[in-house]
This record gives C-alpha cells, structure tokens and sequence, in this order.
C-alpha cells in the first residue's frame, strides 16, 4: 500500500532481545525520532549500499552467504561525530548509564575497524 508520497508502507514485526530494544529506544529518543522514520532510514541506507552483485554461494554447503554491506561514503566522518558528542555526555556526567559506555565503546570498534580498511590493512576471515 502506498502513502501520499508514493511509498510502500510495509507492516512487519520485530524480534528484538530486551537488550536490542533498549539500544533502539535510546537511538530513537537521542535522534528524537520515531520508529518508522528511523527504521525507514536504516533499511533504506542498508539497500542502498549493500552489494548484490557480491551475494556468492558456499562451494562446500550450498548456501548463499550474506550481502556485503559498504558504509556510507560520510559514514566514517559521521561516527567520529557522533563518538566525540557521545565522549562529551560521558566526561560530563557522574554516574553515565552502562548502555552509553557499551555503545561508545562498540563506536570506537567499528570507527577503528572502518578506518583499518580503509587503509588496506584488514585481513578479511574466511569463516
């Protein structure tokens, strides 16, 4: 079914663990946003830069292994924003909240991971 604006608007269900739906609730309340927004946005930019042409199927069992997915050309810059506003939250406050510390710290993984390919340095897994 279409919306006044011409999009598909696709009623679906989500299987989040408690954990995940913390994360979500935090994203969607810092962003301030709604769920349908925020979800639009991130299927939108997952479709946009996943990879199909890279879709392989496993020689040894058959199955198809998954998209590879590329970040967004300002990606990169855009978590580095994002972890030097997050670092300011958390220097700021006394007692910060564990899932703020969790999240930063999966930023910085990612942002060093992301960085480290872009060097050419990632040696990728072959599991």
């Amino acid at each position: 079914m279409k919306n006044e604006k011409g999009y598909f608007a696709i009623p679906t269900r989500l299987f989040l663990t408690a954990s995940q739906r913390q994360k979500l609730e935090t994203l969607m309340r810092d962003q301030e946003r709604e769920l349908p927004d925020l979800l639009t946005d991130l299927l939108t930019s997952y479709l946009e830069y996943a990879s199909p042409e890279e879709d392989e199927e496993d020689e040894e069992t058959g199955q198809v292994l998954p998209l590879t997915v590329k970040p967004a050309p300002n990606q990169l810059q855009q978590w580095r924003v994002e972890r030097r506003r997050l670092r300011a939250r958390l220097t700021a406050s006394n007692a910060p909240p564990p899932w703020l510390v969790s999240y930063l710290a999966d930023l910085e993984e990612e942002i060093a991971r992301l960085e480290t390919e872009q060097k050419g340095l990632c040696v990728k897994n072959p599991t």
